[in-house]
């Protein structure tokens, strides 16, 4: 189908749901069309003492959405302690090595130690970064 037709998204009358993709990936040339209809009747609405229990449940998972989109800002200066580290680290190993014959020892101790700072320090960057 042309990405320009849209009459598949008019109502139809029923209870349907339409999902609509674009093919080829990142691109509008072709469209990809699903339609699924329910064909049993919808389940009865809960009793009113459940209802407390629900709003409870939605707060809580409003909440831990919200925490992982949002920006925490005390976790930049941990991550460039890190990142400060970890380029001490490196210059530490390159200047050790550039003075011993057995330089690819120093990089075998050091590496290990770069890609756990650098880890923590991207973790703690991914934090700090608010989702979009």
């Amino acid at each position: 189908m042309s990405p320009r037709q849209v009459e598949v998204l008019n109502d139809m009358g029923d209870n349907r749901v339409t999902l609509t993709a674009c093919h080829p990936k990142y691109s509008a040339k072709q469209r990809i069309i699903v339609h699924a209809v329910l064909q049993a009747p919808p389940a009865a609405p809960s009793p009113p003492s459940a209802e407390p229990e629900r709003a409870s449940v939605r707060a809580s998972v409003a909440r831990d959405f919200e925490d992982g989109l949002g920006s925490s800002p005390e976790e930049l200066p941990i991550s460039l302690a890190y990142g400060g580290v970890a380029a001490l680290v490196a210059l530490g190993a390159w200047l050790l090595g550039r003075n011993i014959k057995q330089w690819w020892v120093v990089w075998l101790v050091a590496t290990p130690i770069l890609l756990v700072l650098l880890w923590n320090g991207y973790a703690h960057m991914d934090r700090y970064l608010p989702a979009i």
